[in-house]
């Protein structure tokens, strides 16, 4: 080593010039930029490629059978491209199409199933257009535009009236959207979650319509034993042999 400290370094077989160049570095404290590695009275360095570094060579990807997959389809798609081309242009000369038989090969026959799969495709999501319901449009509802419009619907925040009427205007749209929303987690209800009201005269979703999981202030087994003592009164001791003597 030319200009500074002598050393010995162990390189792999398969280092890049950056690689090695680093390692050296390493060893020696000479900085990257300064150094100058020579083999064979050639100097080692980054392959350039018209101009620019090749990083083709250094950071090649792997083959891999997905990829080895997708270069045939490409192949077997340009094979059908040309074979078409060839066959209009048979086509065009009649006397030339009458002579020449149609090639057909099994790369073909994939590349033909194939493009016919892809235009299926196409054509089926070109023609789909999507029906809505009388359901769909009752249970739609606009998503926010902003964070802060989020946080409103969540937490039921508005601004206050400035008169009477705004009051008034204010009441109906919480009547009107209490029917629709969980009072819990104001997630949308199903038309069929709309109709079912819990005993504090709320409307909650599937996952919250039990008591316990929304909390509920109603003691519903104070609310059955009272209903049943309601519907079965107790015949005291007596009573029977009154009823009796009457």
């Amino acid at each position: 080593m030319e200009g500074g400290p002598g050393a010995k370094i162990l390189v792999p077989p398969l280092c890049r010039v950056a690689e090695l160049k680093s390692i050296v570095f390493d060893a020696t404290d000479v900085p990257t930029d300064k150094q100058v590695l020579i083999y064979n009275d050639v100097v080692l360095k980054r392959p350039l490629y018209r101009g620019k570094i090749d990083t083709s060579r250094e950071y090649s990807t792997n083959w891999t059978p997905a990829k080895q997959m997708e270069n045939e389809l490409t192949r077997n798609r340009m094979k059908h491209l040309l074979w078409k081309r060839k066959r209009s242009r048979t086509l065009s000369e009649p006397s030339s199409s009458e002579t020449s038989p149609t090639p057909y090969t099994e790369s073909s026959a994939a590349s033909l199933s194939c493009s016919s799969s892809d235009s299926k495709i196409l054509k089926s999501s070109q023609s789909y257009e999507p029906t809505l319901t009388e359901k769909q449009l009752k249970t739609f509802f606009d998503p926010p535009e902003s964070v802060e419009e989020l946080e409103l619907t969540r937490n039921n925040l508005v601004l206050p009236p400035s008169n009477v009427n705004e009051l008034l205007e204010l009441k109906a749209a919480q009547r009107k959207s209490a029917d629709s929303i969980c009072q819990f987690c104001h997630k949308k209800l199903a038309l069929t979650e709309q109709h079912i009201q819990c005993l504090c005269e709320e409307k909650f979703c599937k996952k919250h319509r039990s008591p316990a999981a929304h909390y509920c202030g109603i003691d519903y087994k104070h609310t059955g034993r009272s209903k049943i003592n309601k519907d079965n009164p107790k015949i005291f001791e007596g009573g029977l042999h009154k009823a009796r003597e009457e």
